[in-house]
């Protein structure tokens, strides 16, 4: 978690280290789901796609297969806590990260 802070101050001091970034915190979300932690894992991947949808339309479309990818990794997280008995809790999630 110390890496992921020195990259979120690294990106907000310089926004060409928001690639960086969005990487390390796609390995943070990895870290946590692996630990049973899908709340946070599932907040985590939600700042990756909104990282990478920033880039893919502020930037160019290089970043495009990076955003379809972080979709896909919310999209599984979402899809894990439903089948763990959590819709509840994926659903208010969702909500939360479509409106944002």
């Amino acid at each position: 978690m110390e890496a992921t802070e020195v990259f979120r101050r690294l990106a907000a001091a310089d926004p060409d280290h928001l690639p960086a970034f969005a990487d390390e915190l796609g390995v943070l979300s990895g870290y946590l789901r692996r630990l049973d932690r899908l709340e946070e894992a599932l907040d985590v991947a939600a700042e990756v796609v909104g990282i990478y949808r920033h880039l893919a339309s502020a930037e160019d479309e290089d970043f495009a297969p990076k955003l379809a990818e972080s979709i896909q990794d919310h999209a599984k997280l979402l899809w894990q806590m439903v089948s763990m008995r959590r819709p509840q809790k994926a659903f208010v999630k969702l909500c939360r990260c479509t409106a944002s």
